[in-house]
């Protein structure tokens, strides 16, 4: 999303002539649709179908970006505060001060060996 953004804003030539206008809101549908009813992006089959917190915490910079920058999408505000209800609710570790890196444990991860 941040990619096609920036294309946007530089008005970036593409090789295969994308229309970069035309290419953002169909990244943002796609993307919506990942959200899970209870505010997480699980990965899928990687993390567990876990919500890896740190990689949501960039998405939703690039959806404030697509906001402020590009369209006011009525979606995005909405799936942010979902998202990050659900990242204090699953994952703030209180006596760390700290997120988790997964939202719960995920005992099969490729990238834990």
């Amino acid at each position: 999303l941040t990619a096609l953004l920036y294309a946007w804003k530089l008005n970036a030539p593409s090789p295969n002539g994308n229309n970069w206008a035309n290419l953002l809101p169909t990244a943002l549908d796609r993307i919506l649709a990942s959200q899970a009813a209870d505010g997480s992006y699980p990965f899928t089959p990687y993390q567990c179908g876990q919500n890896k917190n740190f990689m949501t915490g960039l998405l939703n910079d690039a959806l404030i970006e697509y906001y402020t920058q590009f369209d006011e999408d009525p979606r995005i505000l909405p799936a942010i505060k979902t998202s990050l209800d659900f990242m204090w609710a699953s994952s703030w570790d209180a006596s760390a001060k700290a997120f988790t890196y997964l939202s719960g444990p995920c005992a099969t991860d490729p990238e834990a060996t």
